[in-house]
């Protein structure tokens, strides 16, 4: 398996993306296609910065899905289950690297 479909696998693994309108689908490739436009533009040190800021942004999506998921749950217990998610990626990921 190459690293693209290893990508792609760990991806429909943890994201469920629902049928969209013509029109909303449009507007989110374009939406996609700006920000690669905006990826491509920074400098080298530019992308370095990102990268954290990038993570962080994506840990707090995660954490608010786990939120919604677990409602009762403190932010201990959803911590927790961010780092148990983070380990079961890890584990997908070796896994498809191996094969």
């Amino acid at each position: 398996m190459s690293m693209a479909d290893s990508r792609i696998a760990l991806k429909e693994a943890f994201i469920y993306r629902a049928p969209m309108e013509p029109d909303i689908e449009g507007d989110a490739r374009f939406a996609d296609m700006a920000k690669i436009r905006q990826a491509r533009a920074m400098s080298p040190a530019e992308k370095f910065l990102a990268g954290p800021r990038l993570f962080q942004g994506v840990c707090e999506r995660m954490k608010e899905g786990l939120r919604d998921e677990n409602p009762g749950s403190d932010e201990d217990e959803i911590h927790a289950m961010l780092r148990k998610r983070f380990r079961l990626l890890r584990k997908l990921e070796e896994r498809n690297h191996s094969a």
